[in-house]
């Protein structure tokens, strides 16, 4: 196990009984400037008051990355995170019940800096139905009031976390009753959409470009907010788990939307890339899985460069989302 360690900046108070009482004065006021107050806890917000409110449950795994990863004092925070994040969603007023959760929380987080001064970026993610309805992140110390130690962290962070969801509204009930149709989307509600890879008939991109163009459609479509986006692990894993073979270089429409419904989307983006001479054209068609027709179509023609084609994947999402088309 690694010793957490202390802060290496060297003390001055060994030196001081030394200084003459107006030097010592001169430190003192220097140090009171340098050294920040410790991080408070906010207070924690309360759910909105909600008849149809969803209950909310948390993931046990947490992703730890950074310095502490593999460590002790990782796998402590990472415990008291979701501890203390449980704690919080009962203390808030969201309900937490037995039974199957509409909504659940996932925590990762990054670690490393001192034990009296952790450095660290954790994520919380709220998923319902496959579907991610919102992400929100705290750094320390840069979005805390002062440096936050080990013991604090976890319960710090939490109320930091719960607080940004609640306020965003995410955490309200989306999801119909067993009984519904799962393609349709309730009034207001965000569609569901799950987004494909992108077909390349004409071999302009390579595998990597391939999956990241298609990652960053997906992430831009959320950026949009039109749309709640299927993640895309969940794509990749019913391609390996259910019909591999027929799933895999699944680009006919009558595929897609099979693979749409099998994932409880209500919507899908089918993205096609074509070479016409030194240029690139990208579409993008969003088919609605009840009517099983495309109520949305958006093209962009650029140069070939891997730079331009995420523009012109911006510009995709940008069309698709635009309530106005």
């Amino acid at each position: 196990m690694k010793i957490a360690p202390k802060d290496p900046r060297p003390s001055t108070s060994s030196h001081l009984g030394t200084w003459p009482p107006f030097a010592l004065h001169f430190v003192c006021l220097i140090a009171a400037c340098a050294s920040a107050a410790p991080a408070y806890v906010p207070k924690l917000l309360r759910a909105p008051l909600d008849p149809q409110a969803a209950r909310v449950a948390v993931s046990e795994e947490v992703a730890v990355a950074g310095y502490w990863a593999e460590e002790e004092l990782g796998r402590a925070v990472a415990t008291e995170l979701v501890r203390e994040l449980k704690a919080c969603l009962t203390e808030s007023g969201y309900e937490t019940g037995t039974g199957r959760p509409e909504i659940l929380l996932q925590l990762r987080t990054e670690l490393s800096g001192y034990s009296e001064n952790l450095v660290s970026t954790t994520v919380l993610e709220a998923r319902s139905g496959g579907a991610l309805l919102g992400t929100w992140v705290v750094r320390t110390p840069q979005d805390t009031t002062g440096p936050v130690d080990v013991g604090l962290f976890a319960g710090l962070v939490a109320v930091m976390l719960l607080n940004r969801a609640t306020e965003s509204g995410a955490l309200r009930s989306e999801v119909g009753p067993p009984n519904e149709e799962a393609t349709t989307p309730r009034p207001g509600q965000k569609a569901i959409i799950l987004v494909f890879d992108i077909e390349d008939p004409d071999g302009v991109l390579r595998p990597e470009q391939k999956l990241a163009l298609g990652e960053y459609l997906a992430v831009q479509l959320a950026r949009e907010g039109r749309y709640r986006v299927t993640p895309r692990d969940q794509l990749r894993e019913k391609l390996r788990t259910q019909s591999v073979e027929s799933y895999r270089e699944c680009f006919e429409d009558t595929c897609q939307i099979e693979l749409g419904r099998a994932l409880a989307a209500q919507k899908i983006a089918s993205t096609r890339l074509h070479k016409v001479e030194d240029r690139c054209i990208l579409t993008t068609t969003i088919y609605d899985l009840t009517t099983e027709a495309s109520e949305r179509a958006a093209s962009s023609n650029s140069d070939c460069t891997e730079s331009a084609l995420f523009r012109s994947i911006e510009e995709l999402a940008r069309q698709s989302g635009d309530p106005a088309r």
